[in-house]
């Protein structure tokens, strides 16, 4: 950090400090490029020992700064966003806990441990009104194991400190109560902590991963900051946040001032009298205290010449040290490249190894941090820049590491409501009623009510919870027809949908044993390479590392690639492809890349073209932006193998088109090409090598049933840094629409606004004329002619269209940083898969980025698809298209990958009972060559036990479901454990009825794998046990039992006396359960750790000598 000491000793800074010492009270500062204004701010902190407040534009420059000040050393700086609000108009509860957070920690600054207070916050985050500081200062409840507490009391304490009572804890300002267990995320708090009780006794007080549920670290006791209602944005008493700051010697910086007071207009016009009163009294409050303007701009006052980086780009140099002494230019100096993680810091210092860079010969340092612009201090010799920037990669590639947004993530389909449609496995599609409690004899146990055609009813027993899932399919299919209980529709469905499976799995079978027989040269490691992935400077993910293995193993095989990579929206696939592309083209052979848009293909030549053109290969594009003339002239090129790679549309596939060695095929959106166009590829694969790619998430039941006949590769992991979208669904009116544009015009950003009809393109454009009335707005949409199209776009890119009116044309292919916001109108109109794909073309900068979907008051859309928009907003999460994947997400990716003609199979079974069908039809096909009928295995359990989950265990019906469902995963005694040992630690101890219900879903699965269709208890001494027909039972755990004998001669029932000693004796249900598990397991120990049971002694036949 000499170089950064040295910065302050120049003459502009010694003039800064001279001036905030001497002079007055205002001062502009310019020439500070990038993150040395932050250098300049943590100096002068420093040497003058004063609190500062530094005011930004927005949320995104908050950040920057922010990360910046941590970049050189000054990492006590305190981040105040501006409280978002959901679509109830309620405080978001993300938002809110980051401001609690911080004024929490504004409150507790120690200024003799951590210097003054450091405040970055947007204009805006300085209007809003927060918590007065006495209820942050005086609002905690302590807390002590052994200590008694009214459980009911200190619910009602929480509540009315404006936490929300939920059914699950996953985000600040959240509470929940389950039994005897009370969970709470404060929104001031770090922790969400769990808290279990014996009566009113506080038994234990751990914290807990509000992701996985489980506990985390055991305490003695616990404080908590709750405060008040006005904490969590209600309540009378509110403040201003310049209370948490305000000292007699506060210094204030405004970094980019045009861009604020361009800002405090926007507000001001928006907003009403009270946000106007507000922004005059900030002015007021701060204009005794000393100002300090910080611009990249030129100033009059003080002016520091700082320049820019350059970058990688920017110096027109690929090998690294070529780059490195373009950037220290002919007179030499430091270079120091700044990495976001440790990962890409080793990334780089192994592209330099590589390379036989000495870094330190060269001048070079390399350390983690975050820089939002890098700078040039010519008067030192010093250049600062991020690793991307080196790279020269574009902005959408500069976000940095954010901390985990908490959200609800999807396990299953099974988020069972009344009212649903659900499908038996053995009597097809049924209407879910609810879960009903019926007694047998003298126990108890949950069942799930379900009626079918004609209003005939049907309890399932909870520990038949395979049998039932919820009925899901594909977006705008029809609502289907409950079955015949008993009828034969069902089952002639699912004959159906099996033979056709099996049809589609030979054929897939075929080909892949057709391309086996297929020899071509492997492509063997090339020293390019190396040089190839040194342009991508940053660490691959896991995901990422496995996929690239299985793709360069493919290809330096003897036999032609066939695989499908799926990954979500930002997740690399594009890079794999590049790779891909790079590992065949320098053999000499040719690629050819299919993609579904001109948009997209557009794109495409851009980022291919920068990254491969460098090493002196030819990537051309043929699509109708491109002019016929040129367009003849780039096929004749290819024909004559001096195009390397080629991209288009379907225009790729025309008879015209000719390669002199075409090696590689890659395919983008496969899915979204017709009948003919696949039929051509399959052609094109017969001697080549595919890579399909796609951004429709495979379920990862769906990917297990095809494991065998398509080789698939799956991204799920996001890279690091990549942030979420604040996803929103909102009533549409103008005050919205004019709210979100000017909003995002403010800060410099570009809007997409979606339609789903052309027709009301232009009706729509002249509204955002009228609400915005200095925005620069442009129509797009597919039926625009040619030129046209190209125009609008390329000026939308260049930043000369501030607003695109757009139909679902950019779905794919725009990568535009400065659009950070995307309003869809009559969202409900586009499907899911369709909205989370336009959701993916914004948030590719380091600015939060935000997607409205608007819903018409006046068409209201049904409560199926607010449901579906609902689940849009609530998992906004980077690579949410894995968690929305149970809705009809899920059913496109099967359509994609199998074909549209599957969706009509789904919809006749449901999707469930189709990926059971389809893992059956892969098996046969493989192996026995012939369909026969795909097997439901159930086991009747009918002991007498009480198993059930009490409503005042569980409060929440969907939640017993699940629970249930849950308890269905104890397959073993371990799994079981497990289980249990989840329960316990999420719900506190488990009633004894739950207990039971968990030891008879362990029964099941191990009667199952022993072929029993039944198990009754038929009276105290005895059980009766029946087999499938031709199956007779056998194994190690029958010879454990005497005197079994079957009921009937021919029959598949047999009796199990059961005896104490050599005497027949009494068990009651549980003593029977148990011993079952026993002899079933061959382990008591294994029961007893599994289910916490006594171990029971029968007798049992001794073993043979």
């Amino acid at each position: 950090m000499t170089s950064a000491v040295a910065f302050l000793r120049l003459a502009p800074a010694e003039r800064v400090l001279e001036a905030i010492r001497h002079e007055g009270r205002h001062l502009a500062v310019g020439g500070l490029w990038g993150a040395s204004a932050a250098l300049l701010v943590a100096g002068l902190r420093n040497a003058l020992g004063r609190p500062v407040l530094i005011v930004t534009a927005d949320d995104g420059d908050t950040t920057s700064f922010a990360d910046d000040l941590g970049a050189f050393g000054t990492d006590v700086a305190s981040r105040l966003p501006r409280q978002d609000v959901d679509e109830d108009g309620r405080p978001e509860p993300i938002t809110a806990g980051a401001r609690a957070r911080c004024l929490a920690a504004l409150v507790d600054h120690d200024d003799a441990a951590r210097g003054p207070i450091l405040l970055c916050a947007s204009l805006e985050a300085l209007l809003q009104p927060a918590p007065d500081v006495a209820a942050l200062r005086e609002g905690w409840l302590e807390l002590k194991r052994g200590e008694r507490v009214d459980q009911s009391g200190l619910l009602a304490r929480f509540t009315g400190a404006g936490l929300r009572p939920v059914a699950l804890v996953v985000a600040p300002g959240e509470v929940s109560r389950r039994g005897d267990v009370l969970d709470v995320y404060p929104l001031a708090g770090t922790d969400a902590v769990r808290i279990e009780f014996l009566d009113d006794e506080i038994e234990s007080i751990r914290t807990f991963d509000p992701d996985s549920q489980r506990s985390l670290q055991v305490l003695d006791h616990v404080a908590l900051r709750i405060g008040g209602p006005e904490v969590a944005g209600g309540g009378a008493s509110r403040a201003s946040v310049l209370a948490y700051v305000v000292r007699r010697d506060l210094l204030v910086f405004w970094y980019e001032p045009l861009r604020i007071d361009e800002r405090r207009q926007s507000l001001a016009t928006l907003g009403g009298a009270e946000l106007r009163t507000a922004i005059v009294a900030l002015q007021e409050t701060l204009g005794p205290f000393g100002w300090v303007e910080l611009s990249s701009l030129p100033s009059r006052d003080i002016d520091f010449r700082i320049q820019s980086a350059g970058g990688g780009a920017a110096s027109g140099e690929t090998d690294p040290l070529g780059r490195l002494r373009a950037l220290r230019g002919i007179d030499g100096g430091v270079v120091e490249v700044v990495c976001r993680t440790d990962a890409e810091q080793r990334r780089l210092t192994e592209v330099f190894a590589h390379k036989g860079v000495d870094l330190a010969r060269e001048h070079v340092a390399l350390r983690t941090g975050a820089v939002s612009r890098g700078f040039r201090v010519p008067e030192l010799r010093w250049t600062v820049l991020s690793n991307v920037e080196f790279a020269g990669l574009p902005a959408s590639a500069r976000v940095r590491a954010r901390p985990k947004v908490p959200t609800r993530a999807v396990k299953t389909f099974f988020e069972l409501g009344p009212g649903d449609l659900v499908v038996h496995a053995v009597h097809g599609i049924a209407l879910f009623e609810g879960i009903e409690r019926i007694k047998r004899g003298e126990a108890e146990e949950d069942c799930l009510r379900l009626q079918f055609k004609d209003e005939v009813r049907l309890l399932v027993p909870g520990s038949k919870i395979h049998l039932v899932q919820k009925y899901v399919v594909a977006g705008g299919a029809a609502r289907p027809s409950l079955d015949k209980l008993g009828g034969k529709g069902f089952q002639r469905r699912k004959d159906e949908v099996q033979a056709a499976l099996f049809d589609l799995c030979a054929d897939l079978l075929e080909v892949e044993a057709e391309r086996e027989r297929v020899r071509r040269p492997p492509y063997p490691r090339d020293p390019l390479e190396s040089d190839f992935l040194d342009g991508f400077p940053f660490a691959d993910t896991p995901d990422q590392s496995t996929c690239w293995d299985e793709i360069r193993a493919d290809l330096e095989a003897d036999r032609p690639m066939d695989r499908l990579l799926c990954g979500d929206v930002g997740f690399g696939k594009t890079e794999l492809a590049m790779r891909a592309a790079f590992k065949v083209a320098i053999t000499g052979r040719q690629v050819a890349m299919l993609v579904p848009t001109t948009v997209l293909a557009e794109q495409h030549h851009r980022n291919f073209t920068a990254r491969m053109a460098p090493h002196g290969l030819r990537v051309e594009v043929v699509s109708r932006f491109v002019a016929p003339k040129q367009s003849k002239r780039i096929l004749a090129d290819c024909a004559a193998g001096r195009v390397d790679l080629l991209l288009g549309t379907h225009r790729l596939l025309g008879g015209d088109v000719a390669f002199s060695d075409l090696g590689l095929v890659i395919v983008d959106e496969e899915q979204r090409f017709g009948v003919r166009q696949k039929e051509h590829m399959k052609k094109l694969r017969a001697g080549v090598d595919v890579l399909a790619l796609s951004a429709t998430p495979i379920p990862r039941t769906l990917h297990a049933s095809l494991l065998g006949i398509r080789r698939i590769s799956t991204l799920s992991t996001p890279p690091p840094g990549r942030q979420d979208v604040d996803t929103k669904v909102v009533w549409r009116d103008d005050a919205v629409l004019r709210d979100a544009i000017q909003h995002e015009l403010a800060r410099g950003g570009q809007v997409f606004l979606l339609h789903d009809r052309i027709a009301g393109l232009r009706a729509l454009k002249d509204l955002v004329e009228r609400l915005a009335p200095t925005a620069r707005v442009a129509i797009g949409h597919g039926e625009l002619p040619e030129r046209e199209l190209e125009r609008t776009l390329r000026a939308f890119v260049g930043g000369d269209v501030d607003v695109l009116v757009c139909t679902s044309i950019v779905e794919n292919g725009l990568d535009i940083p400065r659009a950070n916001t995307i309003l869809v109108d009559r969202a409900d109109h586009f499907g899911l898969a369709e909205l989370h794909q336009l959701r993916g073309r914004v948030g590719r900068s380091d600015v939060r980025a935000a997607c409205w979907l608007l819903m018409d008051r006046f068409a209201p859309p049904p409560e199926s698809a607010r449901l579906r928009l609902a689940a849009l907003a609530e998992f906004s999460h980077l690579g949410a298209g894995f968690a929305i994947a149970m809705k009809d997400l899920e059913i496109r990716g099967a359509g994609n990958l199998l074909g549209p003609q599957q969706s009509g199979h789904i919809a006749a079974v449901g999707y469930e009972m189709y990926c059971h069908l389809l893992r059956t039809a892969v098996e046969q096909a493989k192996e026995l060559g012939a369909p026969i009928a795909a097997e439901i295995r159930e086991v009747d359990v009918d002991l007498g036990v009480s198993a059930y989950v009490p409503e005042e265990f569980v409060a929440d019906s969907k939640a017993r479901l699940e629970l249930l469902r849950e308890m269905d995963g104890a397959t073993t005694p371990t799994e079981a454990a497990r289980i249990r040992a989840d329960l316990i630690d999420r719900h506190g101890k488990l009633p004894h009825p739950v207990e039971n219900l968990l030891r008879v879903f362990l029964l099941k699965h191990l009667l199952l794998d022993q072929d029993v269709l039944a198990v009754q208890r038929t009276g105290p001494d005895r059980v009766v046990v029946r087999h499938a027909p031709n199956r007779p039972l056998g194994g190690a755990w029958l010879d454990r039992f005497t005197d079994v004998r079957r009921v009937e001669a021919g029959k598949t029932h047999l009796v199990f006396p059961l005896r104490r000693g050599h005497r027949h004796a009494d068990w009651t249900p549980e003593e029977t359960l148990q011993l079952l598990l026993e002899t079933l397991c061959g382990d008591p120990q294994l029961v007893k750790i599994a289910a916490c049971g006594r171990p029971i002694v029968a007798s049992r036949r001794s073993p043979p000598s």
